[in-house]
């Protein structure tokens, strides 16, 4: 069964939320405060620490980095360079096993 799991960062408390995990059927919390949160889903994925992989994370592979967005176009997640224009839409799942969270777009504005 795919796993379903949702975080959310509060904008205005500058913290971030996790909202729900199908797995557990835990954490099922919709925040009054929803209108102003960013919602992030998971991908199925996790980073060489076994760290799960959510939209809006940054990822290090080598000496490049990338954010992990959804695009509509193909359905979904890609890795877009962070330096770069170029995005890539799909990476095998050994590379993706090797790269490794940083960060994400909310928390770390500086990467």
């Amino acid at each position: 069964m795919r796993e379903f799991k949702f975080r959310a960062w509060d904008k205005n408390r500058k913290h971030m939320f996790k909202i729900f995990d199908s797995t557990t059927a835990q954490n099922w919390f919709i925040p009054m405060w929803i209108k102003s949160s960013e919602i992030m889903q998971y991908t199925g994925l996790k980073d060489k620490n076994g760290k799960e992989i959510y939209e809006g994370d940054i990822l290090k592979f080598k000496k490049r980095k990338f954010v992990v967005e959804w695009n509509n176009g193909i359905g979904g997640y890609i890795f877009k360079p962070v330096d770069e224009t170029k995005s890539f839409p799909c990476f095998n799942i050994g590379t993706v096993l090797r790269m490794e969270i940083i960060g994400n777009i909310y928390e770390n504005t500086d990467l």
